[in-house]
């Protein structure tokens, strides 16, 4: 069924075609004096999308009106659902590597035979995935694709979602491989999605189907519930042609990737929803049967991904210098092994209890790495300073290099800060954004020594820091962000060997920490292993 037989089966249906748009617009009888909507039905790669717009006065807002258009759009899946499903129905028959089928000319200069290599799988397929190591130069590949596809008359803008960190990374990017002028840019940061109406409509309004939608860093996507997720979704509905890329595919566990491939098409995986996901990959056990405990068909899930994903690995394409990683251990002052002790005390306390919830036990969690970390936090919220016996570990550390230190909390920026000297250190947080930019250039010039940052700020996408041959975490969190954080100095442009700092406590959070981080790059090995054997062979033959 398509949409020219859509249109004789819906009451004042008219079909509108044109710029390479083909919609069929149909009456919700919500339109009045004050309020017009538009609603329409399109083909998105082979799939029927519903879409309303509505315009409002002034007085009602654009966040009324987006959030009236996405609840018109919910109820018209509900009433389209039986067309909806009929149409996925044909459209199953036609094989996926068919359906996202296409034959771009690669258009490329200057680039690094592993960069022309992904250009010219990525030319052959309408999504995909790049999982390419941290510094192997993911960038250059998606703008030479989008110049490929524009000039090729595929899409006429290109819509980047991005962390909000490296927006003027990317800037710089396209100004320095120059695609055709005419085609628009347009870089919204990851983060904005979720916190920010603005950009979320900005987005919607933004892209169509001739938009080619790049989410960069897309592990930061991979909360299938979490705000961020759902509405770049929602933007990628609106669009055939996608890229998702990152050089941490997996930073946690495999159900990692079934938002990023969400992003760029349900059938690759073969699950419209999580639950499906859950039932096919995922074993549930623990609390409340609610957990995660292990997976299952890992094989068979790297077998759908393997034909729509291209992984480069550093070492098969570069050459960089050693890297050298240290662990250095203290112990508690007197005042941090005491509240340690207390809230340790509390927790075993509390696990007596049957109501307790795996929430209020990560909580404790917090609160103990926080005083490991060398602060806590009273009643009033208000941060107490204990000490801490890793600054003495720094003493240990040849400190006359360029460094880069990587903290949890904003609160040990400041202590850092106060240790090293504020002139002699380039900040860049959250709390700075407005200058954090100058900061990097001022270490990058190297009139500043010291990079001070976190790594949820400063552990992805950032460039030109390998003017620092040296890493320190002077904490950890229980995510996998050790590649990322490492990439920002172990990438071309490094000439000096690598030192790598691990500064730990001697308690067992910071052990379950540790312990917990190794479980994950295991596991994050062993899917890019996965699919790495089904596309080793093939990425070679599409180089050719």
């Amino acid at each position: 069924m398509q949409l020219l037989d859509l249109k004789n089966r819906i009451k004042g249906a008219h079909l509108w075609s044109k710029y390479g748009k083909t919609r069929i617009y149909f009456y919700t009888g919500h339109t009045n004096k004050d309020v017009s909507v538009d609603s329409w039905l399109e083909m998105i790669n082979g799939r029927i999308e519903v879409f309303v717009r509505v315009h409002g006065p002034a007085s009602l807002g654009r966040d009324w009106c987006l959030q009236e258009a996405y609840k018109l759009r919910d109820r018209y899946r509900k009433e389209f659902h039986d067309i909806i499903r009929h149409r996925e129905l044909e459209r199953q028959r036609t094989p996926l590597h068919v359906l996202l089928q296409d034959n771009v000319p690669p258009i490329h200069t200057g680039s690094m035979p592993h960069q022309e290599a992904a250009l010219c799988f990525l030319c052959r397929i309408k999504v995909g995935a790049f999982f390419g190591d941290v510094g192997i130069g993911k960038t250059k590949p998606a703008i030479d694709l989008a110049n490929s596809r524009y000039l090729s008359g595929r899409i006429s803008k290109v819509l980047i979602f991005c962390p909000c960190s490296t927006r003027f990374n990317f800037r710089q990017q396209i100004a320095l491989w120059r695609p055709h002028p005419d085609l628009q840019w347009k870089i919204i940061g990851i983060e904005s999605m979720g916190v920010s109406d603005r950009a979320w409509m900005e987005a919607m309004d933004y892209a169509d189907r001739r938009t080619m939608i790049v989410i960069d860093e897309s592990h930061l996507v991979k909360n299938h519930s979490a705000r961020r997720s759902i509405r770049i979704r929602d933007v990628c509905r609106k669009s055939g042609y996608k890229l998702v890329m990152t050089g941490t595919p997996v930073t946690d566990t495999p159900a990692n990737l079934y938002m990023q491939y969400a992003m760029l098409s349900h059938r690759i995986t073969g699950c419209e929803s999580w639950e499906h996901f859950e039932r096919q990959f995922v074993v549930k056990g623990g609390y409340n049967m609610e957990e995660i405990i292990a997976y299952k068909n890992l094989d068979y899930l790297a077998g759908l991904v393997a034909p729509y994903t291209i992984q480069i690995k550093k070492e098969e394409v570069i050459r960089l210098p050693a890297k050298t990683f240290y662990v250095k251990t203290c112990g508690l002052t007197v005042r941090q092994r005491h509240y340690y002790l207390l809230k340790k005390q509390e927790l075993l306390d509390m696990i007596g209890f049957d109501d307790i919830t795996p929430g209020a036990i990560l909580k404790y969690f917090i609160v103990l790495h926080q005083i490991a970390c060398g602060f806590y936090r009273n009643e009033q919220g208000e941060r107490k300073y204990l000490g801490s016996e890793k600054f003495g570990l720094l003493h240990e550390i040849d400190l006359g290099r360029p460094t880069i230190f990587f903290c949890k909390y904003l609160y040990e920026t400041e202590l850092l800060m106060r240790f090293l000297g504020r002139g002699r250190c380039a900040l860049f947080t959250g709390k700075n954004t407005g200058e954090r930019m100058q900061e990097q250039a001022l270490f990058i010039a190297g009139k500043k020594q010291y990079f001070i940052t976190t790594e949820g700020c400063g552990g992805t996408g950032l460039n030109g820091l390998t003017v620092a041959n040296q890493i320190v975490f002077f904490s950890r969190s229980f995510r996998n962000t050790v590649t990322q954080c490492v990439g920002r100095i172990d990438r071309p442009g490094q000439k000096r060997q690598m030192f790598i700092h691990d500064l730990i406590t001697d308690t067992g959070i910071d052990r379950l920490i540790f312990s917990n981080i190794t479980r994950k790059r295991d596991m994050e090995r062993r899917i890019r292993l996965l699919i790495a054997d089904k596309t080793k062979l093939r990425n070679y033959a599409e180089a050719l």
